[in-house]
């Protein structure tokens, strides 16, 4: 068994004890459990809405602009120098919007911004462009945006703020802390509600997620590990659940744990150390429950399997997915090495795996448990890649000095043995190589070629001798499908055009 199959040989439950503040609640947990509040006086002062519209599903959208004001004895790195108002605090104003389906909804999954555009949006509703092309609120364009209209089945909120410098006004380079301040005072904002997002018709929600993809992911990591999630008034958890994609233990250098004599920026240091969990949740009164999904690649350029260098908490699920950071589908054909350069600028076919119908459905699993104030009932127990050192020197993994980077044990198809096996790699028809392009790098925000997994056909020969034609191996996919669903990976709304999506991949004769 390897090392890191052991660290979870251990059931994943919560302790009894401890239920109110793993999943939190629009109360404060017991006086027992809960930090002392603050003296602290940060907080919204002003929210002005600047519009409403209802979208074609349904939706309701409400955005504009909110005032804050940060308290000089917030830990901030930078904040001394920075300017004061009347009342002796620093102000700062971002934009701001909701979504709410029809109907209404108790729970709010709060976006972390990713260079001023939406992030986990574009998963949920199968629309990717919104990753990188959506936009500040104001300039958003939401007509198509609600795609397969999880939002609504799901009956769930979306909201996202500005926190990022350069994007939210008052959030300077030299303290950028300030932005994480922002993020925590807009989800205490949803969690107590406020007069004029009241005459919008939102209201108060008892179940707030904090949810980031890649860089956002490593901004939320940031935001937990600083312990900007604990309530100044209260000492309870702002956001009772965190969904993150791609983070393994990734942080940004905005704040704190970068005080290291370099300038702050809104990304990785090339060479930070990635957190385990027990050093990101050092809070039990405020921390939340945490979901971690972590694709293949993250292996290679993120360093994943050192957030896995001790065991992982009761209150956290960590899935590691044979998907890559950047599927097939996230650019257009050619961009990966036409504009990028990547392995070389020679084509190679790109990993397709679509993972958003696992990311929704484990999304949904998180937020069944917060409701029900309990953790472990639907989500599933962690499932990560078998692990061995990675290769001593070499093109295909970022190497991390004083610490060894480990990647995925392979199987006889190349494809990554463990974590999540969906079908895809259960019944390849390619083996995942190379597992990374190169080259393979965080040194540099637009250094992402490590981000795409290369997919080498399997001979149509070797298929057609195994499965002798395409309704067997759609006989061999259906039932991993089926148990991904029945095991709480995959909504049972879903199966049936994964099994088709996955069926389609086998080559005509």
């Amino acid at each position: 068994m390897s090392r890191t199959l052991r660290l979870l040989a251990r059931p994943v439950v919560a302790a009894t004890a401890a239920v109110a503040v793993l999943t939190g609640c629009s109360t404060a947990p017991p006086a027992s459990e809960a930090a002392p509040p603050s003296a602290l006086r940060s907080e919204v002062t002003e929210v002005r809405v600047a519009g409403t519209e209802e979208l074609a599903d349904g939706t309701r959208r409400v955005h504009g602009v909110l005032t804050g004001a940060v308290d000089t004895g917030e830990d901030v790195v930078g904040l001394a120098a920075q300017p004061r108002g009347a009342d002796g605090r620093i102000g700062y104003q971002a934009e701001f919007e909701v979504l709410l389906p029809a109907g209404g909804s108790t729970a709010v999954l709060v976006d972390v911004e990713n260079r001023g555009n939406p992030t986990t949006l574009g998963f949920l509703t199968d629309q990717p462009a919104l990753v990188t092309a959506g936009g500040p609120p104001s300039k958003t364009d939401y007509a198509d945006a609600m795609g397969n209209g999880f939002l609504r089945t799901a009956r769930l909120a979306y909201a996202r703020v500005q926190w990022q410098t350069g994007i939210a006004a008052g959030v300077p380079a030299a303290a950028q802390g300030i932005g994480l301040v922002t993020v925590r005072d807009f989800g205490r904002m949803l969690r107590t509600g406020r007069p004029e997002l009241a005459s919008a018709g939102v209201e108060p929600f008892r179940t707030a997620v904090l949810s980031g993809l890649s860089q956002s992911s490593w901004a939320a990591t940031t935001f937990l590990a600083e312990g900007f999630n604990a309530d100044p008034a209260t000492g309870a958890g702002v956001f009772d659940g965190a969904f993150l994609v791609s983070a393994a233990g990734n942080w940004l250098a905005v704040n704190r744990m970068a005080d290291d004599g370099q300038p702050q920026q809104p990304y990785v240091r090339p060479n930070g150390v990635p957190l385990t969990y027990p050093k990101m949740l050092r809070r039990p009164a405020s921390d939340p429950v945490v979901v971690d999904v972590v694709k293949y690649t993250d292996y290679f350029r993120l360093r994943a399997s050192v957030s896995l260098g001790e065991p992982i908490p009761d209150r956290v699920r960590r899935y590691d997915l044979p998907a890559a950071h950047a599927p097939e589908s996230a650019v257009p054909a050619g961009y990966a090495f036409e504009k990028l350069g990547c392995n070389g600028g020679t084509p190679v076919p790109l990993n397709p795996i679509d993972d958003r119908p696992y990311l929704r459905g484990l999304l949904t699993g998180l937020l069944t448990d917060l409701d029900a104030k309990t953790f472990g009932k639907t989500l599933p127990p962690s499932a990560v890649f078998e692990l061995e050192p990675g290769p001593a020197a070499g093109p295909l993994v970022n190497p991390l000095p004083g610490s060894e980077v480990q990647v995925p044990r392979v199987d006889r198809n190349a494809n990554p043995v463990g974590g999540v096996r969906l079908a895809e790699v259960e019944h390849a028809v390619a083996r995942s190589e190379p597992p990374v392009l190169t080259p393979v790098s965080t040194a540099d925000i637009a250094a992402i070629c490590g981000n795409f997994g290369g997919w080498a056909p399997i001979p149509p020969a070797q298929l057609l001798e195994q499965y002798r034609d395409a309704a067997g191996y759609r006989a061999a996919v259906d039932p991993v499908v089926q148990r991904l669903a029945d095991d709480g990976f995959l909504p049972a709304t879903e199966v049936a055009t994964v099994q088709s999506t996955v069926a389609g991949a086998f080559p005509a004769r």
